[in-house]
């Protein structure tokens, strides 16, 4: 008997739960119920709005971090707002994937793509911009269409008089202003970034040589890049 006895079901050690099991079946009711119905101006659940709305209830406080495994196991998954600069025009973003793009890839034609790099030790400037594209130039062998975004490096006096001078090499279209989401440059970033994330490199050497392999990965797998294109909502033809 002293052995069945051992095996007996023990309660757990240490400080009770504040809240019952009924408590969080209630909480798990007024987030289902959603957001503006408990009084918020938004649609939004974030670990913030529901400490808030236990400590309306109950008079607890929780801290937002903690709430997250007790609401992912009452099947609720707080949202994260979404960050967006005040200056973005979203009707501008959609007159530019509706009407541009298409424009865009009929100038891009049928030919077949590469993808070239070139790496820059420090901070980039107008004169690494203007070396990349006389690089890429000598590369493709063919002239350029640039479609980029709005950063300085592209905005530099110095890159917009080396456009203008050689307008048989190089054409430069912009992407709407704050719209990263229409860059397909951004995943191919994250996923470089992604296979470096345990990298331990002694040195700039070591960490150009993890950026090249990573560069090299997308080279042999260009479904990647058109599913980055895809991502972005820029359908585009077999690259190469």
């Amino acid at each position: 008997m002293s052995r069945l006895r051992a095996l007996r079901r023990r309660p757990k050690p240490g400080r009770p739960p504040r809240r019952s099991a009924a408590d969080w079946r209630h909480v798990a009711r007024l987030l289902r119920r959603g957001a503006t119905a408990c009084g918020y101006p938004t649609e939004q659940w974030t670990l913030q709005r529901a400490a808030h709305l236990i400590r309306r209830e109950f008079g607890e406080h929780y801290h937002a971090r903690y709430l997250a495994r007790p609401l992912r196991a009452l099947g609720v998954r707080p949202q994260r707002p979404a960050v967006q600069a005040q200056e973005r025009d979203d009707a501008l973003v959609a007159a530019w994937v509706k009407h541009d793009w298409p424009l865009i890839k009929k100038r891009l034609g049928a030919k077949g793509g590469r993808l070239p790099s070139r790496h820059v030790w420090g901070t980039v400037h107008g004169a690494d911009v203007i070396r990349a594209l006389r690089h890429f130039r000598r590369v493709l062998g063919t002239p350029l269409l640039l479609v980029w975004d709005h950063s300085n490096t592209h905005t530099d006096r110095r890159v917009q008089g080396f456009l203008a001078a050689h307008p048989r090499d190089s054409a430069a279209v912009f992407l709407p202003p704050y719209a990263p989401e229409l860059n397909p440059e951004e995943q191919a970033n994250a996923l470089i970034k992604g296979r470096m994330a345990n990298a331990l490199p002694a040195s700039i050497t070591e960490l150009t040589a993890w950026a090249r392999r990573g560069i090299r990965h997308l080279q042999r797998h260009p479904e990647f890049v058109s599913n980055f294109f895809r991502h972005a909502g820029l359908p585009v033809n077999q690259l190469w």
